[in-house]
């Protein structure tokens, strides 16, 4: 049994890790969200940067590494978020959290059900 190994892919990812690294690493620099330099790291080595990486480079695959860096990012943030931090936010941002999490799901269907019906998509119950 042999295993192809794609040198060029590894090295891809080697250098999206060191970009990742590098953001953290300068966002506890500058005390600042790592969120902003992941982006900008992100916009960098995109297709609308340098081009390095494109939808193509991981095939299907783009589509979970996206869910999964989203869910690391949202993790490593709420490390950040102390109940001293909520408690003196002001009070738009306590409304956004809370009624604004709780409207999401109802605003959500009703955006895409607006969708469907402008571009004439029906779906079917089977």
């Amino acid at each position: 049994m042999s295993i192809h190994v794609d040198l060029e892919l590894i090295a891809l990812v080697a250098a999206i890790v060191g970009f990742g690294t590098a953001a953290q690493f300068l966002a506890a620099k500058y005390r600042v969200p790592s969120v902003l330099f992941l982006i900008v790291a992100g916009i960098t080595i995109g297709p609308e940067g340098l081009g390095i990486i494109t939808t193509e480079t991981f095939g299907d695959s783009l589509s979970t590494i996206v869910g999964v860096s989203v869910a690391i990012i949202v993790f490593e943030g709420s490390f950040r978020l102390t109940f001293e931090t909520v408690r003196t936010a002001p009070q738009a941002a306590k409304r956004l959290i809370t009624i604004g999490a709780a409207l999401h799901p109802s605003l959500v269907r009703r955006k895409t059900a607006r969708q469907r019906r402008l571009i004439g998509v029906t779906f079917r119950k089977e």
